[in-house]
């Protein structure tokens, strides 16, 4: 006796077509799929500390040097830009990395100054304990955070930040 199934497909053809579409441009290099005014905005959190200062001074320097920042409050929904360093994006610290090493990975940066000053963002944001036996991350720490509380303005903070970490590196 021969079954026939009378079953339609619950999802149509079309809308199977266009989730993987989607799909395809989610995973495609931010740079084949980005336009305008998201190419070159970048949004986070506005409460600044390491990684992100890091990670804001690595997409300026190395993935988009037309970069703008835009900072959002804690806990409200990024629609604008790319967004790094909050819980919602794609370029965001995991268990294991820090947002500055999902951006050095995900762009394939691999100048090789930039080895140490991984190494600290990594510890100050991940193994925090290290921060601590190592001289020179608790230093640029410090640093950095003295920065980030001496100012109310976003853009004044990074630059100023951004100019420690250039010195940092030009010092490599």
């Amino acid at each position: 006796m021969k079954i026939r199934s009378r079953l339609r497909p619950f999802i149509p053809v079309p809308h199977v077509v266009a989730v993987l579409s989607w799909l395809c441009l989610l995973c495609l290099p931010p740079a084949l799929c980005q336009a305008g005014e998201a190419g070159t905005r970048f949004s986070t959190g506005d409460i600044l500390e390491m990684d992100r200062v890091a990670s804001a001074w690595l997409i300026k320097r190395y993935v988009e040097p037309e970069a703008e920042f835009k900072f959002f409050p804690e806990g409200q929904l990024i629609a604008e830009g790319t967004a790094f360093d909050t819980p919602d994006a794609q370029l965001q610290r995991t268990h294991k990395l820090s947002t500055f090493e999902v951006i050095k990975h995900r762009y394939q940066i691999s100048d090789p100054r930039l080895t140490e000053l991984t190494t600290i963002v990594h510890n100050v944001e991940i193994n925090f304990w290290m921060t601590e036996k190592e001289p020179r991350a608790s230093a640029l720490a410090q640093r950095i955070n003295q920065v980030i509380k001496s100012s109310q303005d976003q853009a004044a903070r990074l630059t100023q930040c951004f100019a420690i970490l250039d010195d940092f590196i030009e010092r490599r």
